[in-house]
């Protein structure tokens, strides 16, 4: 259970897609970060970001590739939230190795691998809890809800999977593997909402 997880991929186009100069996620097992810029800028993600991240997330370590062009001038409040998303996709890039929704036979799972997969899960919730933490402004209130429901829904979807790795449940694997696929899209759509709205609330 070495090869990038989709919630690391995710974690890394949070980054990208609202801090200057974002580097995507890179190949390798090990999730790349970035540190948040003081700068007000971001990046805008290009419409075939969302698409073939989605499409390589379950099956390729590749990342997704942003163009920085829009400059943003934010005001205090959302400035602030924009640090605290960012924050968020730094720890969800940052997560360790033993993603079980990765696996793809119950049967060659290792004792190891059981202990990977629990660590993994353990890094995501409190992942989540940052991103639960973010006291939104009003005006983004509810793109931020369905973006906490979205990812909340991706790490129930990863718990379940590490049950049917210590149940070798292959079919309660692949029935959570399925249900992650539409969780991961949406997330993708929010970010890119979420990028929208800041860009249309400037002062």
């Amino acid at each position: 259970m070495n090869k990038r997880s989709l919630a690391t991929i995710i974690g890394c186009l949070v980054v990208t897609a609202l801090v200057m100069g974002g580097t995507g996620c890179g190949s390798g097992t090990a999730a790349t970060t970035t540190t948040a810029q003081p700068a007000t800028t971001t990046t805008a993600m290009a419409a075939s970001t969302t698409t073939s991240a989605a499409a390589q997330a379950t099956t390729s370590s590749s990342g997704a590739t942003v163009s920085s062009t829009t400059t943003l001038v934010l005001s205090p409040a959302m400035q602030q939230y924009r640090n605290e998303i960012v924050a968020f996709g730094q720890a969800l890039a940052s997560l360790p190795n033993g993603d079980p929704t990765s696996v793809s036979d119950v049967s060659k799972v290792t004792s190891e691998d059981l202990q990977a997969g629990t660590a993994f899960v353990t890094a995501m919730h409190s992942a989540i809890d940052k991103l639960k933490a973010v006291q939104p402004p009003p005006e983004l209130a509810a793109v931020h809800q369905q973006l906490v429901d979205a990812v909340s829904g991706l790490a129930a979807v990863t718990d379940k999977s590490l049950q049917a790795l210590q149940g070798k449940d292959q079919a309660a694997l692949s029935a959570a593997q399925s249900e992650g696929k539409p969780l991961a899209s949406k997330i993708l759509t929010l970010l890119q909402g979420l990028q929208s709205q800041l860009g249309a609330l400037q002062p």
